[in-house]
């Protein structure tokens, strides 16, 4: 599975390989739990990208998602920024819950990627093109978020790509916004 975020002329993609034994995904012929866009496309290889509804391994409520489905994975967009529409200057509580539309600037929410990070081996792809239509890509094989008693910590490690692997200081750091900085910069106080 992967999620994909797209900034300014920016994209970053998560992808995970599960490690979950997958006898639980269909506890019943007519409800398969969809944890991610991987277990969409492994339950209808015809599957398309597009929105769909999925419930991680906690079985608390499910969510909506935006799944890319590529040759190279199964991806779920976790945020977007194209054109400068959306205001990403947010509080706590609107990173945790996510904002914005999924089709054009968004973030997905830091307590839905907890949920979906939190079981299984993921992987982190980041795009970046400019206003020249050049993309480089940063991709890292280890990808996680806490939870938010751990500050929505985020874990990654395994950087191979093109652009600079510039979330290599933030890993093992806690999520700061405009009205929590749990960072070790100065930059909100």
């Amino acid at each position: 599975m992967n999620l994909k975020i797209v900034i300014g002329c920016m994209l970053v993609v998560l992808a995970a390989s599960q490690t979950i034994a997958d006898t639980d995904v269909c506890p019943s012929r007519n409800k398969c739990l969809i944890r991610d866009c991987g277990d969409i496309l492994e339950n209808d290889p015809s599957a398309v990208s597009g929105d769909y509804l999925i419930q991680p391994h906690d079985r608390r409520p499910e969510f909506m998602v935006y799944c890319e489905m590529r040759e190279d994975g199964r991806w779920t967009v976790i945020q977007r920024r194209e054109d400068g529409s959306e205001n990403f200057y947010r509080t706590w509580t609107e990173y945790k819950e996510g904002f914005g539309n999924v089709h054009s600037e968004f973030w997905l929410g830091n307590e839905h990627i907890h949920r979906i990070t939190a079981d299984g081996n993921f992987e982190l792809l980041i795009e970046l093109t400019d206003h020249l239509n050049v993309m480089k890509i940063a991709r890292y094989s280890h990808f996680r978020v806490g939870s938010e008693r751990s500050g929505y910590t985020m874990i990654n490690s395994g950087y191979t790509g093109t652009a600079v692997d510039e979330m290599a200081y933030h890993s093992g750091q806690q999520f700061t916004t405009s009205n929590n900085d749990n960072d070790v910069d100065d930059t909100y106080s």
